[in-house]
């Protein structure tokens, strides 16, 4: 077996926080602040701004303002992948994962629209 993994909370104050970007920090602070913390957060913005866009993107699509992702079975598709990568993945990957995503997303927009996306889209135009 391993070696057991400790957490413990590490008390950072904002100060601290503020002077991990700079030379002369704490290095405890240093690494907290810019290995870990700083990582998460920025992705978590990143993460929601997406999210965002998809949600409005949704909504003007459908035209719709109460638009959700089961509207479009996009949680069905996705609940699917994640089955399908976890059941059949040797190892854990993101091609594993991201590959079935995509392949039951556009399995299950055949699968439920059939050409009607190609149908809407040729009337946008």
């Amino acid at each position: 077996m391993g070696k057991p993994v400790l957490y413990y909370p590490i008390e950072i104050r904002p100060l601290a926080a503020l002077q991990a970007f700079l030379p002369d920090g704490d290095e405890i602070a240093k690494i907290t602040v810019t290995d870990l913390r700083l990582p998460r957060a920025l992705v978590g913005m990143i993460l929601g701004a997406n999210l965002a866009v998809a949600g409005a993107l949704l909504q003007t699509i459908t035209r719709n303002p109460l638009a959700s992702p089961t509207l479009l079975s996009v949680n069905s598709g996705a609940s699917l992948a994640m089955v399908t990568a976890s059941a059949f993945s040797p190892f854990n990957s993101f091609l594993v994962i991201a590959l079935p995503l995509v392949a039951s997303y556009r399995w299950r927009s055949e699968l439920v629209c059939g050409d009607a996306d190609q149908q809407w889209l040729e009337r946008q135009q």
